[in-house]
């Protein structure tokens, strides 16, 4: 018996999957290595303290976006709107989780510059290295979706003539 979220292609199946992963996972890797590099780069020019330069990741993250949508338009047949938002979010999110993971190390090898946010970026949190990377998550999570769906406007009518 088949249910109604199978027929109307809500769910995702491991071939699927499977292909959207491999379609975001090199933007996934560029993006990661794109913002761990950016991050090293604003730390050695000494503009660290101004915490608000890493809203500028989420520009860095546009080009990882684009790409992973037009991967995934020139992947295979059976081409969705949900499959290419899908791909485009786990590419910017996996991203992300790149930075956060070195993050998780940096902060561990550089104990100024956890002393540093601690005292300046957020002195009313109490942070740790765990924290900071759960909010780095939590904040790409956020702009990794938005960015994907803003995206994926300029594209809806090249995904409705590729299905």
């Amino acid at each position: 018996m088949k249910t109604i979220s199978n027929e109307t292609g809500l769910t995702l199946n491991q071939s699927k999957t499977g292909r959207l992963l491999r379609v975001a996972l090199p933007g996934a890797l560029a993006g990661g290595i794109l913002l761990i590099v950016y991050f090293l780069g604003v730390r050695a020019i000494g503009y660290h303290e101004n915490t608000y330069l890493r809203w500028l990741n989420f520009v860095l993250i546009i080009p990882v976006s684009l790409f992973t949508i037009n991967r995934y338009l020139k992947s295979g047949t059976g081409k969705t709107y949900l499959e290419a938002l899908a791909s485009s979010i786990f590419a910017c999110l996996g991203s992300y989780s790149f930075l956060s993971l070195f993050t998780f190390v940096y902060l561990h090898i550089d104990v100024a510059f956890m002393e540093m946010l601690y005292q300046k970026a957020f002195p009313e949190l109490d942070l740790s290295p765990l924290s900071i990377v759960i909010l780095l998550v939590f904040e790409g999570a956020v702009g990794s979706t938005i960015i994907s769906f803003v995206l994926m406007q300029f594209y809806k009518d090249q995904m409705r003539n590729a299905a």
